[in-house]
């Protein structure tokens, strides 16, 4: 995965995806920091796409 950032110095970096997948969920833990807020959370996304949130039980707990 590679991130960029388009500041007035624009730069790139590369993320294998196991690293990025772990920045997102400890993202998503300062976000919705209680269970029930990251199951309401992850219920409004599957109700808006139409699908099962990839990797549900890992971000959830």
């Amino acid at each position: 995965m590679t991130v960029e950032d388009l500041g007035p110095r624009p730069e790139a970096t590369s993320y294998t995806f196991a690293e990025a997948r772990a920045v997102v969920v400890q993202y998503l833990d300062f976000l919705a920091p209680t269970r029930d807020d990251r199951e309401r959370s992850v219920t409004k996304w599957e109700q808006e796409n139409g699908r099962p949130f990839p990797g549900r039980t890992g971000v959830i707990g």
